[in-house]
């Protein structure tokens, strides 16, 4: 018996045995990564498995949020039997990864568990989790879930198209300079704005009705290490 929707692969081969003409039939098959087979060459249904290991728990949901200055992972799982720990890695690129929090097993969690990590400014963070059972088994649980830590992520200006007034809205992890600098279809800047940036969400509010014509300008922000544009439009 193997957990739910876990994919089991069975290799069959057969071979002439004697001179008797009997078939002989040699199994393997592979459960979620783990090899198992025949300890002899069989030739009837019935035949020993070795080697496969269940799951100690059903994973049901796995999510990764940016948060301001850190990233909020929660996970909700289902049928905890025999599990020691949770082990929550992170990575830069999605490939390579490294522990950063082992999650005992908890009979008051109601089954759902969390981790707050916290990281640094513009930065892309990948996740994936894994389970540990009480023997030290160690089994992958989630595909790799990637958080981006930068306004990017959150930037919008709105109303867009609008009559002129603008506002800029996005997260900022931390108190920092901001400037937007607004140039025309031909590169030429048409308007420029300074502020500081408030931890947490912020609306700039920069005004152009009046000042422009209509038509379709480019807004660039420099925040920290990030810098993006944003197409916007003057319609009257």
């Amino acid at each position: 018996i193997y957990e739910a929707n876990k994919t089991v692969v069975y290799t069959i081969t057969s071979s002439q045995g004697g001179g008797a003409g009997d078939t002989l039939w040699n199994l393997a098959f592979t459960v979620g990564g783990q090899s198992a087979g025949c300890t002899n060459a069989i030739t009837t249904a019935q035949f020993m498995i070795i080697d496969a290991v269940a799951l100690p728990v059903t994973l049901i949901e796995f999510n990764a949020e940016e948060q301001s200055g850190y990233n909020y992972l929660n996970w909700v799982v289902a049928e905890e039997e025999n599990v020691q720990k949770y082990i929550v890695e992170y990575g830069h690129n999605g490939k390579d990864f490294a522990v950063v929090a082992e999650i005992s097993y908890d009979v008051t969690a109601g089954s759902s568990y969390f981790y707050n990590h916290l990281v640094a400014e513009d930065v892309v963070s990948y996740y994936r989790l894994s389970v540990a059972d009480i023997n030290g088994n160690i089994t992958p649980l989630s595909q790799v879930k990637g958080v981006n830590q930068s306004i990017f992520s959150t930037f919008n200006i709105y109303p867009n198209p609008g009559k002129g007034a603008f506002t800029a809205n996005f997260t900022s992890s931390k108190q920092l300079p901001v400037s937007f600098i607004v140039t025309d279809a031909f590169g030429k800047t048409a308007a420029t704005l300074e502020t500081l940036a408030v931890k947490g969400n912020n609306n700039i509010v920069f005004d152009l009705a009046g000042k422009l014509e209509n038509g379709m300008y480019f807004v660039t922000y420099n925040y920290g290490t990030s810098k993006g544009t944003v197409k916007i439009s003057i319609i009257n």
